[in-house]
């Protein structure tokens, strides 16, 4: 489905998480360098998951790569002992939310009076800012505030946005 793959490549290309420190407990020699043992190490998954020799095509959304034969999984939940516990959570979550949404957002865009603005978090990836347009298939709840246009701001949101109209909108 289309959903799931849309999913695992906004996951490969937008990662939440876009690195964490590692802290080696020995010396190793990595490609001619020596990182010793204690010291810190900031491993970038965000950028491996744009990794050319990895991923063809690593900087654009690819909705068939798996289709395509490519079976390389991509590291936003990092790998190994350190893969994130709620990583099929988190992709549940997308993928129904997703379900549950976008059959209500057939005419949703990205606002022209303001461009997104981007968390200032290096570890985190995000949106501090990120104005939406609901097209006028969705200003159809007269009795309840209109829905035409959405602004997203953390520090905001709760003013700016009656969520129980949102979701009770979303439940018809």
């Amino acid at each position: 489905e289309l959903i799931e793959s849309f999913v695992e490549e906004v996951l490969r290309l937008e990662a939440p998480a876009q690195g964490l420190p590692r802290f080696p407990t020995r010396d190793v020699d990595l490609h001619g360098v020596t990182i010793p043992a204690g010291s810190t190490v900031f491993v970038m998954y965000g950028s491996a998951n744009h990794d050319e020799s990895v991923f063809d095509d690593a900087d654009d959304m690819v909705l068939d790569r798996r289709a395509r034969g490519h079976s390389k999984p991509h590291l936003a939940f990092s790998v190994g002992p350190h893969f994130c516990l709620g990583a099929r959570l988190a992709r549940t979550e997308g993928r129904l939310a997703l379900e549950r949404l976008l059959p209500h957002m057939s005419d949703l865009s990205l606002s022209t009076n303001r461009s997104p603005e981007r968390s200032a978090n290096p570890l985190l990836r995000g949106f501090s800012r990120l104005d939406l347009v609901f097209g006028a298939a969705h200003d159809d709840l007269a009795h309840r505030p209109p829905l035409g246009q959405f602004a997203y701001r953390r520090d905001d949101f709760a003013q700016r946005v009656h969520r129980a109209d949102v979701w009770a909108h979303l439940a018809v």
